[in-house]
Order: structure tokens, then C-alpha cells, then sequence
């Protein structure tokens, strides 16, 4: 039973396979045709049912191919997955190249039947354009009403072609008649649609819009239009007028507002009003369907009976239309006049008559005489031409005996407009006026000259009233004539002088009612003070010893003036006469006598003339002849050579026209021209000479006779040392003889001088007055010539250096000449500065060795850790730089790291040698200046000085830091002054605060950074008194360096800098307590990523058996810290990728970690995927989300390299696509190859194939487990037997090394192991390689020191290193790659 059973389960099993197997597969979905416009994307479906086969795509019987990706079809890709069967074709940026028939295959499979179905992809192409033909899409169509109009609208290279639908103002237009035509476009399969339309349009369609529409099946977004707006123009309508009746009267003055308007019209109708045919305002207002004018005004009188009409016309009208009105306005009379005498005698018959202006209606008239209503003779109402009425009226009226006055009135009343104009006439009867009177003078007034005074001339009464006119004798005067309500009067406004003394003035009254004039009159009596005095010499030309006349005669003066002398202040007497003047004055004179002295010479004589009514004054300057006389001169005159003098010995004569002569030594006659040039009684001396001195003779003359004076010129000039002994060298124990021969004017013994230099360079010192050795002698040659001689006795070699023969007069600064004293014996080294020189990579260093010493010294060099190689690496150049001292320059080409160290000079001769030692290092920062000290102290300044210190191989500036102290203050704001020129050695800083205490300190700077600050040294300025400088300092503590200001406003009360100083601890560990915080939980996640990184790399290596070992070899680089600015965006480092191209060969199929170089210029196409899509650059995209290096992408491999200096290209391109990639794929970045993977990348980058000692060999070990491992444990050795062997004094490349301009590259190259290159884990050495621009933080810096020694502030390390060997213990030297035919890498690798 049991055997049937399992019979009948095989039976079954049998069964089920063989109707699976039977199972066919199917088209689920069939391809179908399908459309899709130009641009956009297609999907052709495919959906594969019971799949057995493999499916692929073809286009027009091109396979595409059986991936997904379809390569080499960028655009193409197939849609779905395998497990549901759906393979829809999708196309991208469809193009008419995309327009083909597809086929989705599906191959066989066992019993499975191919299967295969096409479809044709159609690809829609919009129209290109829609356009009017001869107008502007958005323009205006101007056209006249009912006239036919044509318009063509083409729809351009459409696939197929459009269909075109015409509107007007949003409808479509169904009348007119419209034609439309194919035409072929720019290519075969495009199509032009071109539709004509004709219409006649009407004043309705006037402002429409017009479009000409093109609908396609491509135009998704819509259809495509072109529009023009229909200007439709037609005549307007007739014009009418509102705002007033015809035949209505409206009184004058009333507003009127008169409106025209006009119905229709396109253009809109201008309309115009006229008054009387004339023009009068254009101002319309266009309105909707129409325009209008209104014309406001105020109605006047001519305005009666005027015509106003309105014009409206436009372009389609010829004449204008009109329409019109006419006014009807009453008003009352403008004026009304009388016409009548205005003046009358008694018992005369008078006529008057009354006419008015125009009125409407006609007016009527009243008369009123003194106040009575009388009644006209004759009254006529006459017609105007522009339709008002005139009226006139006449009457009589008699004088009478009483009759002074007749007042006459005319009023004109206008019921209608209930207006009345009146108008007075006065008639006037004659009567004589009273006799005139003056008042404001008498016979006993006296007038004052100078003065204004008033005279008054009035007449009373008649008619009419007097006219008033002043006259002094027959010419009248300007007066100011005024009447009153019964009188007349004229005012004289004078300001008499001496002519009115005695004058008599008029007042002249006339009238027609008097027959004859009447005049009254007035004497004037005027004083007055003199108007002048005049002055009178005699004889003309006085001379010494003469008698001389002064003559003072006043003018005219009332009463009589007082005439007085008046010389340097003290009143002179003098005889007075007196005579009568022209105008009742009287004239003063006053004759003063004195005999003439040579003294009275330019002296002023004054007279004054002098009243109670005022003064005058006048002086005389006496010019008294005499010959000229010379100043003292000072004997004799000293002058110092080579100075600018003027000695000026002008004389003293009269007259001053004077001629001078000049005599110089030996007789010469000075002239205008020269050295010594004369000008008169000065004497220029351009620049002193020593010829000049000797004996001068000046004579000068004038008319009135001559003199002379003699003076001796000494010319004193500073000391001249003509010879000097050039030096002595003798054995010791000689005497040394120095003789100085120098001349100087004046000669001063105490002056002359034997001084010895120091030996630090640093002063001078006398070098006799406590050796009884040493004496000094000197001998008076010719007068000023001296010669002094220096006698040293048993010379020693403490004896030798540098003499100087000092003398000085006074005159100008010291005079020094050098000399040497050699006594034979070895060199001695000069060390003056430091012993260090600097230079950068490629460079040349120039070490220089000085040494003194006797007989002459020859000098070699050599280094201390090896001998020097020949050829064009050296040279050296010696040279004498004085008789005792010798200098060689040492100069090293082309630096390279392995130039760097210590460096001994040697100086020899016959006697001995000595050595010393000199580093050459990479350039650094300067060192801190040496015995920075005061100069000098004043009130607000001082002066300050030091010795540079070694300036690390570049110019060097100073920085002076220094604050005032002030008591009981915490805090001291520091001011900063910068030191220029550079190399400075010293510096003044101004701008202090007297009598207070300072500190400075000073630093030394160049490019590459700065030296630490000296210690403070305290200065206590003096105070102002001290200096003469108090007003100065206390008005102004601003200090003059860089605008900085004193800090003495800034002082701090100690409260306060207490809690300021207690509220930055509080912040510090506040801050100390987050930063633990922040890093504790960052290593946490660092072993979370560290597990997680371990986990995928075993999940990676069992998944694909395909994979290279080298690919499980990880570096996690999380413990370092970035290179670059985490905040630049992905943009700005894509277009840098884009612009910079690549040294890398596109991936070829080579053997892994052999590179190929590309030839010079190649630059591969940028991309802007991050690299992603570029196959042939640095990186290769693997599918999912990790990205590897391979080692035939990379610029260098391990055994080969090429001496080209490409090291900025390759550094450069490195960093960027390292950190491009960061951007990019922002995951675990998984190397392949011989590279390494990057993870956590937001905190740490490294770069693929850095030639960068490898620290282990341990492909499958990451950073996280390094860190937990124990390198010195036995039971780790065998699976890092290369971590440790890393080349001697592995040196590294940093900030200091001159990569970038003079600093160089910001990143360090590491010299590692050969055995560590290609020791265990793989064909290739799959080994990581650390971070390059990280620091290694926590245990990993004492587990491995060479990455601490990345950061070490003080490298001094090799830039070229080469990687070699087959072993770890097989490391190779820089030096010994050369000699084994070894390469170079190509620049300086990073």
C-alpha cells in the first residue's frame, strides 16, 4: 500500500512538471502605435505573461539589446521588472530620429516558443510659429468702416500639418470668405498651413481683437496664437449744444457753461468752439462713443447778440459739422460822464450835459445839483452796433453872490438789472489867496555848515490854492510843494556850506485869481569849519645846516581857525596871520623857521587848522640831502663753507640813488653773476668756498658824495681728513703706527679722536686714556692742516678690528676714516645675526660664512650628514670685504627636501682655522627681534630700537604692541603700530600722553607668519614742562599710528572687569561641557558606522563572487577632519568639475594599477553628473549607490612614475574630484581596485592612490577596529606584519612648504614602506591608505605617530618620494631610486 502511494505522488509530481513545462508565454499587453510630440516621453508597452525567454527591444530591426540601461541609448531605457513581466520601451526628448518601428521580442526557453510584436512610434512636431503675413503679432490693424479687408496666417513646419481657426473679439468668424493652402516646410516631413481670410468690418468691430489660432495635437500646453486689434474707423455724428436756451437774457456776470458733444466717430471727433466765427477753445474730452467740449465763462456786455458755435470733425469728415447759438445779455452802463466847466465866475451862465455808455436795456437819468434833484432840458436814447443803447441828457446852472462851490451829479438806473452808475462834476469859483509867511528860519538864526536844515514857505486860502516855488537869487530851487484842505505850502530842504553865508533865498506864490506874483525872502548866516589847509616849502632842495620855511595856510573858516605845527608829536610855534575870505570868513596862516640837521631827514611835519566847527589837516615829509653813510660791520665776517650767506650793507644817503662797488680778494671786481654775487649793498653767497675767504673792500657814492668800508670773510669749514694709513699688519707684540692728516677752520685739538668699533658692530670706543700703551701725537701744518698720529705698543690679537681717525670743530657732524690693525693669526668667525638660511622648493639658497683674520683666508664647505655631490648643484663665490674681513657665499640650486640640514663652513690660512655651522631649513616664520630697546623719551613720543632676528628666509616687517598702564584697571586696550619701511630697525611713536607710564612690545612678520612678542619694557614719558610740548600734549592725547586711539578714555572700574571676567569662566565651561557632550556622541556614532561599515563589506564580498579581494580593503577616514569648506554647494563644485578637466585615461581594460598617461593637452569632456556618467575620468560608477576607484584611473602607479612637474595639475584635480564625489553620493563610498572606501564623508575626505605610507596591511580592517586593536600584541603581528615598517625619518609635506606661492601646498606627503605597498591582501597590495588631510584623533595619534606628525607644528620634511620593492622589508630610499634607474613621480605628490 505504501508503494502505491508514493506511486501515485510520482505520478502527480510528473504530471505538474509536465504542464508547467507546457505553459506558454504571452503577450499580456501588446505593443501598440503610439504618438508622442517632439520633447516629451513615449512608453510602447510590453507586458509578458507566464516569461520564460529573454526580452529585448528593436528599432527598424536594430537591437537594442537585452540590459535595462540599453548602453550606448542614452534616452532609451526599459521600464518594469522581470519578476511582473512588464518591459515598456521608454523613450526621453523624443526627436523625429526616435520615429521608427519598435519590436519587443521575447526569445525562446525550453519548451517556450519566441514571440515578438511591433508598433510604430510616431513623433508629433508643434508648429514652430503662427504669424500674419506683413504685420506684427500684437499690433494694430487700421482700417475704414465697410471697407474689405485681407488678412493671410501661416502655421509653420507642423507635423502633421495644423488646423487653423480664425476669431474676432472671441468668436469665430463664420462669414467673409476664407481660402486655405498647404506649403512644404523646412524639412520633408513638416508641413505650412497658409489661411486667407477677407471680411468687411463694421463700427462694432472697432477695438476687437483678431487671432489667428493653429491647433495641433503636439501642442499640449495649448494652441498657438497670433492676434492684431482692429482699429475700425468711421465719421462722427452731428455736434449739439447744451447749457443755455436761445432767446433767454442773462444778466452780465452771470457763469455760464456752454457743452458740446458728438455721438460716435473713430477717430473720435475734435471738437472747437468759435465765438463770431472766431476760436475760443480746442479743449475736448474724448468719451465713451463719442467726445465732448465744454466752455465756461463769465457773460459780459459783448457778449450780447455774439454767436457761439461748435465745430466737430475727424479724418473721415471733409467739412466740419456744426451747430450754433446766439446770447442775449442785459447789463447797466460802464460809465456815465459829465461834460461842463470846472471853474466859474460870479453871476456866470453854465451848460452841462450827461452821456453813458451802453446798456441793455436803455437807462434813465436823474440830475442832482448841491444836493437837489433838478430836471433835464433834453433827453435822446441812440442804438449801438453791438446791440446796447446810449443816452444822453443836458441841463443849465447859474453862479450866485454866494457861490464858492458847485457840486453837480449824473445818475444813470437800469430797472432791468437793477443797476445804477453815478458820476459828480465841481465847479470851482475864483478868489485870490493870502500873502505868503516862512516859518523854520529868522534874521537871528545861524545856520551850521554840513547840516540839513528845513525852511517852510506857506500861502492860506483862494482858489484855486497858490503855487509855491524857492529861488536863491534867480535859480530856483528844488522844493517839496504840498496842498491842504485850505492851503498851500513848499518845504526848502538845504545843507548849507561857506557859498550861503549871507545868501538870500525866495518864496515865490501865483494864481490864476491873482494877478501878480507875491514873494517873501531870508538872509542866511552859515558856520563853518576850514575846509583845507595847504603847506608851502622853501628852499626846495634842503641840506644840512640850512634854514628852512614852512608855510601852513588854512581855507576859508567862519568864525576865524587856529593854525598850529605839529613834529613828532610836540606842538611847534609859529607866526599867525589873518585876512578876510570870499564869503565873510576868514583865512589863517602859520610860518614856522628851523636850521635843517641830517636827522629831520623823512621826519613828518603836521599842521592842523582847526574851528568850533570842525578841522583839517595836511603833512610834510622833510627830504633833507646828505652823502651815504655805511652800517656797522661785524670784523671779521664768518661764514661756513658750503652754506648759503647774504651779508647786507645797504648805506644810508640821500638821494637813494646810489652806485656800490664790490672789490674781493686780490683786487677782483664782484659783479651779478656767480658764487659770490652782488646786488646793490648785499652781497649773496650761494654756497661757500674756501677761496672766498680774504679781504673786502665796498664804496658806494650819490650826488652829494661818498664812502667806503673794509671787512675780512673767514669761510670756517668741518674737518678733512686727507690721508689716513690704509692699515698695518704685523706679528704680535709690534708697535703700530696710524698717522691722520686732515685740515678743518677753525682747528680744535680736544676734537680729534682714535675710536676702535666694537665687536658686536654695535658703537665705537676710544681706544687710549687707560692703555699706557697706546698715545697720540698731533703737529700743526700751515695753519689749519693738523696731522695726529696713533703710536699702539705691543699689539696682541685683542688689538685687531676696524680704526678710525674721528675729528670734529664744531662745524657739521663728526669726520671718521677707517683703517684697519691686522696682527697675524687664525680666522675668527663673524656670527653677526643667526646662523640660518631659508628656501623654498626649486629654489636657490645662499649661505653665507664671514670670517677675519690674517694673511688671507680661503674657505670650504661642507655637510654635516654626508659629502656634497658635484656638478651645477653648488657654487660658491668668495670675496675680501675689507682688509679684515673675508665672505664666502655658498649657493644651492634647485632645492629639494633632501638640500635641507646643517651646513660647515671652514676658513683657513696659513696660521690655523675655524669653523661654524649653518642650517638650511624650509622658509618659516620670522624669530622674535633681539634687545628691543629706548632710544629717546620726550613728552608724547619715544623712540624705540632692536636687532632682527633670523627672518625665515623672506622680508620681515615689525609690529610694535603697546599700551599706557593705568592703576587699578584689569584690562589694557593694546594699540598696534606696523613698522614700514620693511627691515626696518627702528621707529618713532608719536601721539603720547605726558607723565605716564607705558608698555611696548614688538613682533616680527612675514608671509608665512609672525614671531611671538618680546617682553613688555616699561617708558615713563616726561612731563610737558619738561619738553615744551604742554599745550600740545593736553590738547591732544590722539596718538599718531594708524588712527589709533589712546587708551586713556578707556580705563575699566575693577567691578566691572570682575564680573566681565567671571561671566567669560562661566562661558568657557559651559562651552568645555557641550564640546564633551558633542564628542561623545560623535564616537558613539563613529562605532555605530564603524559596525555598520564592517557588516556591508562582508555582505558585499560574499554577494559577488566577481568582486576583487582589493575591494573589501576599507579606510575609514571619520576621525580626521575635512580639507575643504563642508558649505560649498553641489553647484559650484559640479562647475568646477565641468571647467577643469581631467589627467586621467578613460578605463581601457588594463591591468589593474598600471596607469595610463594621456599626451599633453588632452582634455576629457565635462560632464555634469558629478562625474557619475564620465567612465574615462577619475572614478567609475558601479550600479546602486556605490562609487569605486580603479588603479588604471589614477594618475600614478606604484612602480612607475614620470618626471614631469605636473604635481599642481595632479594635486588639484585629485582634492576636486575627491571632494566632488562627497557631493555627489553622500553614502558609503566603496573603492575597487587598489583604492579605499570613504565613509562618513561628511567629516573626513582621502584620496584614492595617495602616495601616503600605508599602516597596515589588513584589507578587511577598518579604522574603528585599528582603534580597538593593540599593534604591539603577538596575536596581531601575523595579520599586520607590515603596519609598523614605515622609512626612517618618514617626513611629510605641510603648510609650511611652499606649495602654494611661497607657502606651497597645504597638504603632507608621507614616505612609506615599500613593504607596506605591496605586502598581503591581494595581487595588487590592496591596502588603504589614511586620510591625507585629516588629523587622527583620540588613541589613533599614540598607536601611530607618523599621522601625528602630520600636524606637527615644526616639519621639516622631503617633498619627493618613491614607492618601490616587493617586500616589506625591501624599503628604498629617495637617493637610491635614482642610482637604481628608478623614476621620479611626476611632481610633488600630495
Amino acid at each position: 500500500m505504501m508503494d502505491c502511494k508514493g506511486l501515485v505522488i510520482l505520478l502527480m509530481s510528473v504530471t505538474a512538471v509536465l504542464g508547467q513545462r507546457t505553459r506558454q508565454q504571452f503577450f499580456r499587453t501588446r505593443p501598440q502605435d503610439s504618438f508622442v510630440s517632439e520633447g516629451g516621453r513615449a512608453i510602447i508597452s510590453c507586458v509578458i505573461g507566464n516569461l520564460g525567454g529573454r526580452v529585448q527591444w528593436t528599432k527598424d530591426g536594430l537591437t537594442l539589446g537585452y540590459n535595462r540601461e540599453l548602453p550606448g541609448f542614452k534616452r532609451y531605457s526599459v521600464v518594469g521588472s522581470d519578476e511582473s513581466g512588464i518591459f515598456n520601451l521608454q523613450i526621453l526628448n523624443a526627436s523625429l530620429h526616435d520615429e521608427a518601428e519598435y519590436e519587443c521580442q521575447v526569445g525562446p526557453n525550453g519548451t517556450n516558443k519566441a514571440i515578438r510584436e511591433s508598433a510604430r512610434l510616431q513623433v508629433l512636431l508643434a508648429p514652430t510659429s503662427v504669424e500674419f503675413e506683413g504685420y506684427t503679432s500684437g499690433s494694430q490693424l487700421v482700417v475704414q468702416e465697410s471697407t474689405e479687408v485681407e488678412l493671410t496666417c501661416r502655421a509653420k513646419d507642423a507635423k502633421p500639418k495644423p488646423d487653423i481657426v480664425w476669431y474676432i473679439g472671441g468668436v469665430e468668424i463664420t462669414k467673409g470668405r476664407r481660402e486655405d493652402e498647404d506649403e512644404k516646410g523646412t524639412s520633408d516631413k513638416r508641413m505650412t498651413v497658409a489661411s486667407t481670410l477677407r471680411f468687411r468690418p463694421t463700427a462694432m468691430d472697432n477695438m476687437k481683437t483678431i487671432s489667428c489660432e493653429a491647433q495641433h495635437p503636439a501642442l499640449t500646453a495649448g494652441p498657438m496664437t497670433a492676434s492684431l486689434q482692429i482699429f475700425v474707423q468711421y465719421p462722427p455724428g452731428q455736434p449739439e449744444i447744451s447749457g443755455y436756451t436761445p432767446g433767454e437774457p442773462i444778466k452780465r456776470g452771470s457763469r455760464v457753461s456752454l457743452t458740446c458733444r458728438s455721438k460716435g466717430g473713430n477717430p473720435a471727433a475734435t471738437l472747437t468752439w468759435y465765438k463770431d466765427g472766431e476760436r475760443i477753445d480746442s479743449s475736448y474730452t474724448n468719451i465713451k462713443d463719442g467726445s465732448t467740449n465744454t466752455y465756461e465763462f463769465i457773460a459780459q456786455a459783448s457778449d450780447n447778440n455774439a454767436e457761439y458755435s461748435c465745430q466737430a470733425k475727424n479724418d473721415l469728415v471733409k467739412k466740419p459739422l456744426q451747430a450754433a447759438i446766439k446770447m442775449l445779455v442785459q447789463y447797466g452802463p460802464e460809465s456815465v460822464e459829465i461834460l461842463g466847466p470846472t471853474e466859474a465866475n460870479l453871476g456866470e451862465m453854465l451848460s452841462f450835459e450827461c452821456v453813458t455808455s451802453e446798456s441793455n436795456p436803455p437807462v434813465d437819468i436823474w440830475w442832482v445839483v448841491d444836493g437837489r434833484a433838478v430836471q433835464g432840458n433834453h433827453t435822446r436814447t441812440l442804438s449801438s452796433e453791438t446791440g446796447g443803447w446810449i443816452t444822453r441828457t443836458n441841463m443849465t446852472v447859474s453862479i450866485g453872490a454866494r457861490d464858492t462851490v458847485k457840486n453837480i451829479q449824473c445818475q444813470a438806473i437800469n430797472q432791468a438789472v437793477k443797476e445804477t452808475k453815478v458820476q459828480t462834476h465841481t465847479v470851482g469859483v475864483l478868489y485870490p489867496f493870502e500873502r505868503p509867511r516862512i516859518v523854520g528860519y529868522s534874521e537871528e538864526d545861524t545856520l551850521v555848515g554840513g547840516q540839513q536844515e528845513k525852511i517852510k514857505c506857506t500861502a492860506q486860502g483862494g482858489y484855486p490854492l497858490a503855487s509855491l516855488k524857492w529861488f536863491h537869487r534867480n535859480t530856483e530851487v528844488f522844493s517839496e510843494y504840498s496842498v491842504g484842505e485850505n492851503h498851500a505850502s513848499a518845504i526848502l530842504y538845504l545843507t548849507p556850506n561857506m557859498t550861503d553865508n549871507g545868501a538870500v533865498y525866495r518864496c515865490v506864490a501865483t494864481s490864476r485869481a491873482a494877478p501878480e506874483p507875491t514873494e517873501v525872502s531870508v538872509r542866511l548866516a552859515v558856520k563853518y569849519a576850514p575846509t583845507a589847509v595847504k603847506i608851502r616849502t622853501s628852499p626846495e632842495r634842503l641840506r644840512q645846516g640850512t634854514e628852512a620855511t614852512l608855510v601852513c595856510e588854512s581855507g576859508e573858516a567862519n568864525p576865524p581857525a587856529t593854525v598850529v605845527w605839529i613834529h613828532d608829536g610836540v606842538p611847534l610855534t609859529g607866526t599867525t596871520e589873518v585876512d578876510l575870505g570870499s564869503y565873510g570868513g576868514r583865512v589863517t596862516r602859520n610860518v614856522l623857521k628851523f636850521r635843517v640837521k641830517t636827522e629831520d631827514d623823512g621826519s613828518v611835519f603836521t599842521c592842523k587848522a582847526q574851528n568850533e566847527v570842525g578841522e583839517a589837516l595836511d603833512a610834510v615829509t622833510m627830504s633833507i640831502a646828505y652823502a651815504p653813510r655805511f652800517p656797522e660791520v661785524a670784523n671779521p665776517v664768518e661764514v661756513v663753507e658750503g652754506k648759503e650767506f647774504v651779508l647786507n650793507l645797504t648805506a644810508n644817503g640821500n638821494p637813494g640813488q646810489m652806485t656800490y662797488r664790490w672789490t674781493g680778494p686780490n683786487g677782483v671786481v664782484l659783479g651779478g653773476q656767480g658764487l659770490a654775487a652782488v646786488n646793490g649793498g648785499l652781497l649773496n653767497i650761494s654756497r661757500a668756498t674756501r677761496d672766498m675767504a680774504g679781504t673786502y673792500t665796498v664804496t658806494v657814492n650819490n650826488s652829494e658824495g661818498a664812502a667806503d668800508v673794509k671787512f675780512l670773510l673767514d669761510v670756517l669749514y668741518a674737518p678733512r681728513i686727507s690721508s689716513l694709513t690704509e692699515y698695518v699688519m704685523l706679528e704680535v707684540g709690534e708697535t703700530a703706527v696710524f698717522d691722520c692728516f686732515f685740515h678743518s677752520n677753525p682747528v680744535k685739538y680736544d676734537g680729534i679722536f682714535w675710536k676702535k668699533q666694537t665687536e658686536d658692530e654695535e658703537g665705537l670706543v676710544d681706544v687710549y686714556g687707560t692703555d699706557p700703551g697706546v698715545s697720540v701725537e698731533w703737529e700743526s701744518v700751515d695753519g689749519n692742516g693738523v696731522n695726529a698720529r696713533l703710536v699702539m705698543r705691543n699689539v696682541t690679537e685683542s688689538d685687531v678690528g676696524r680704526y678710525f681717525c674721528a675729528v670734529s670743530n664744531g662745524i657739521g657732524g663728526e669726520t671718521l676714516r677707517e683703517t684697519f690693525l691686522l696682527v697675524k693669526s687664525k680666522p675668527k668667525m663673524v656670527i653677526r645675526q643667526s646662523s640660518k638660511s631659508a628656501a623654498g622648493n626649486r629654489e636657490t639658497a645662499i649661505l653665507v660664512c664671514r670670517a677675519q683674520g690674517a694673511p688671507n683666508i680661503t674657505f670650504t664647505w661642507r655637510r654635516m650628514s654626508g659629502e656634497l655631490g658635484g656638478g651645477s648643484k653648488y657654487e660658491v663665490f668668495n670675496r675680501r670685504v675689507n682688509p679684515l674681513e673675508w665672505e664666502s657665499a655658498f649657493h644651492v640650486m634647485d632645492i629639494n627636501p633632501a638640500d635641507y640640514g646643517i651646513y660647515e663652513c671652514t676658513a683657513r690660512n696659513a696660521l690655523g682655522l675655524s669653523k661654524t655651522q649653518i642650517i638650511l631649513q624650509q622658509p618659516s616664520a620670522p624669530e622674535i627681534p633681539r634687545n628691543f630697546h629706548t632710544v629717546n623719551v620726550t613728552a608724547d613720543s619715544v623712540i624705540l630700537s632692536w636687532i632682527p632676528g633670523f627672518n625665515g628666509g623672506s622680508e620681515q616687517i615689525y609690529r610694535v604692541q603697546y599700551f599706557q598702564q593705568h592703576a587699578g584697571s584689569l584690562y589694557n586696550q593694546p594699540s598696534y603700530y606696523d613698522v614700514y619701511p620693511m627691515n626696518s630697525t627702528s621707529v618713532l611713536i608719536a601721539g603720547l600722553s605726558s607723565s605716564s607710564r607705558y608698555a611696548f612690545s614688538i613682533q616680527a612678520l612675514n608671509d608665512l607668519g609672525e614671531s611671538a612678542y618680546t617682553p613688555d619694557i616699561e617708558v615713563h614719558t616726561l612731563a610737558a614742562a619738561d619738553t615744551g610740548s604742554s599745550s600740545s600734549s593736553s590738547s591732544n592725547n590722539q596718538p599718531l599710528v594708524d588712527g589709533l586711539t589712546d587708551t586713556t578714555s578707556q580705563n575699566v572700574p575693577i567691578i566691572i572687569s570682575i564680573s566681565v571676567g567671571v561671566c567669560g569662566t562661566l562661558l568657557l565651561l559651559l562651552s568645555v561641557i557641550l564640546i564633551s557632550c558633542l564628542v561623545h556622541r560623535r564616537n558613539r556614532e563613529k562605532r555605530s558606522s564603524a559596525t555598520s561599515a564592517t557588516t556591508t563589506r562582508s555582505l558585499s564580498s560574499s554577494d559577488s563572487s566577481t568582486k576583487s579581494a582589493a575591494q573589501d580593503g576599507l579606510f575609514n577616514g571619520s576621525q580626521g577632519t575635512s580639507c575643504y569648506n563642508d558649505t560649498m554647494s553641489e553647484e559650484t563644485m559640479s562647475e568646477i568639475s565641468e571647467k577643469s578637466g581631467s589627467f586621467i585615461s578613460p578605463h581601457d581594460g588594463r591591468i589593474s594599477g598600471l596607469p595610463h598617461l594621456l599626451p599633453e593637452g588632452y582634455r576629457p569632456h565635462a560632464v555634469s553628473t558629478y562625474l557619475t556618467e564620465q567612465i574615462g575620468g577619475i572614478y567609475s560608477v558601479e550600479q546602486g549607490r556605490e562609487i569605486g576607484f580603479t588603479s588604471s584611473n589614477l594618475p600614478l602607479g606604484k612602480n612607475q612614475f614620470t618626471t614631469e612637474d605636473t604635481e599642481s595639475q595632479y594635486a588639484d584635480e585629485l582634492r576636486r574630484q575627491a571632494y566632488i564625489q562627497t557631493l555627489a553620493k553622500p553614502d558609503l563610498i566603496q573603492i575597487e581596485g587598489d583604492g579605499y572606501n570613504i565613509s562618513q564623508i561628511g567629516s573626513s575626505i582621502s584620496y584614492p592612490n595617495s602616495p601616503v605610507g600605508e599602516y597596515f596591511t589588513n584589507s578587511d580592517m577598518i579604522e574603528s577596529e585599528l582603534q580597538s586593536t593593540d599593534i604591539n600584541h603577538p596575536d596581531n603581528q601575523p595579520q599586520h606584519i607590515c603596519h609598523n615598517n614605515f622609512v626612517s625619518g618618514a617626513q611629510t609635506l605641510g603648510r609650511a612648504s611652499n606649495r602654494f606661492g611661497s607657502r606651497k601646498s597645504p597638504f603632507q606627503v608621507v614616505i612609506p614602506s615599500t613593504a607596506a605597498i605591496v605586502g598581503g591582501g591581494g595581487a595588487a597590495g590592496n591596502l588603504s591608505t589614511p586620510p591625507v588631510c585629516s588629523t587622527p584623533q583620540n588613541n589613533f595619534n599614540a598607536r601611530f605617530p607618523i599621522l601625528a606628525g602630520l600636524a606637527s607644528p615644526n616639519r621639516n620634511l622631503g617633498e619627493f618620494s618613491t614607492f618601490g620593492g616587493n617586500g616589506c622589508g625591501q624599503a628604498t630610499t629617495a637617493g637610491k631610486s635614482r642610482e637604481d634607474g628608478g623614476h621620479e613621480p611626476s611632481g610633488h605628490l600630495v
